[in-house]
């Protein structure tokens, strides 16, 4: 039985947007200190993220098992192109950088 709702949970998607302002005050803090600058370009970032709760997908065409044709997939990784994979990878993220002191 599968526990999401649709047009809930497997058809949101979270896309995390940093205002220019924010840039803004981040390098403005960033020049008046003597702090280095770094630039880092995340294109994998989603590429088999954890997932924080149950996602059930359907087999995939072409990798149906002729055994169980009914049964779905658990996923324990978030693959590229699942709408939950943007939201776990900067709930990691967030939390990896809490950890380390940033609030």
């Amino acid at each position: 039985m599968y526990t999401q709702q649709p047009g809930i949970e497997y058809n949101e998607t979270f896309s995390l947007v940093v205002k220019p302002v924010t840039i803004r005050a981040v390098l403005t803090l960033a020049f008046s200190k003597p702090w280095p600058i770094h630039q880092l370009d995340v294109k994998n970032a989603f590429f088999n993220r954890y997932l924080s709760e149950l996602v059930y997908m359907a087999q995939p065409p072409g990798f149906v098992d002729p055994k169980y044709p009914d049964h779905v997939c658990l996923l324990q990784w978030a693959p590229y192109g699942l709408k939950q994979a943007p939201r776990a990878w900067f709930l990691r993220f967030a939390a990896f950088l809490y950890s380390c002191g940033f609030i």
